[in-house]
């Protein structure tokens, strides 16, 4: 008896070795935030108040970040900049009318402009001073799809937020204001999300913008920055993710990056008998 005793003990031992040694299972999402650029000024120029950010192109890799930007005192609304992680402030590509930006090369950026002919090319983004070449044998790739409403990640996000809101089928109870999701942009891995929130009232004028992270995989969720206010001031155009995994969007005239990582947590131990 008491060496059957010994071999049940080293069998439930070795059981619960073999369980502490099982893979995490997700648990939760954790973001962390930081400002990366202020487009205060441009180069030597400082913009005005009203000046916004309104396209965020991120380098795969993250290093830089082209924008596009307007500040309608100054006549300006669609300008080019750029800016590294070291460098000490945005430098100035174009000046105004930029209509599509698009990253076609290892640290070489295109784009376009109206009223000129043929894509417009920086070789390398990282030289000590950014050379702007014509080259009109380029052209945009076309645009990746974007994840539908019938996408179970844009079902999950919907269903969070109706949540959250306290509108069952989308439809508030007790406030005026319908959140609503407008977008959901999935990182290049196909393993995190971002998905854009608005707030429509009775008249149709749309608000509070915010960001939230999604797990593409598990469908948790993690709230990533919230604006009350207009919805220019956190557009859901104006954001993008790295290769890497790192979500670089645009808050009035300021790019955030926003790190997104998922926690795992172990299965909860069963209670030895």
């Amino acid at each position: 008896m008491l060496a059957a005793a010994i071999v049940v003990a080293l069998v439930a031992a070795c059981t619960g070795a073999e369980e502490d040694q099982s893979p995490p299972r997700a648990g939760s999402l954790d973001v962390r935030r930081e400002q990366r650029i202020s487009a205060a000024t441009v180069a030597s120029d400082t913009l005005s108040d009203s000046a916004s950010i309104v396209g965020v192109f991120p380098e795969a890799d993250g290093d830089a970040i082209a924008f596009t930007f307007a500040d309608p005192v100054r006549g300006i609304s669609s300008g080019l900049a750029i800016a590294g992680r070291d460098s000490a402030g945005p430098a100035l590509l174009w000046p105004d009318s930029v209509t599509g930006v698009w990253w076609s090369g290892p640290h070489a950026l295109a784009f376009t402009a109206a009223r000129r002919q043929g894509v417009h090319a920086v070789v390398d983004v990282h030289s000590a001073k950014a050379t702007v070449a014509d080259d009109t044998v380029q052209r945009p790739p076309r645009a990746a799809a974007a994840p539908g409403r019938d996408d179970p990640a844009f079902v999950r996000a919907v269903k969070y937020v109706d949540s959250l809101h306290v509108q069952p089928a989308g439809q508030p109870q007790g406030s005026s204001l319908r959140y609503e999701v407008t977008s959901l942009r999935v990182a290049p891995d196909g393993r995190l999300g971002a998905f854009h929130v608005i707030a429509t009232d009775s008249a149709g004028r749309r608000s509070n913008p915010a960001w939230y992270a999604l797990d593409v995989q598990t469908g948790a969720v993690h709230p990533i920055d919230e604006i009350v206010g207009p919805l220019s001031e956190m557009p859901e155009r104006a954001a993008g993710w790295t290769g890497d995994g790192r979500f670089l969007y645009a808050k009035r005239a300021t790019i955030w990056e926003a790190t997104v990582r998922s926690v795992a947590s172990r299965p909860a131990q069963q209670p030895t008998p």
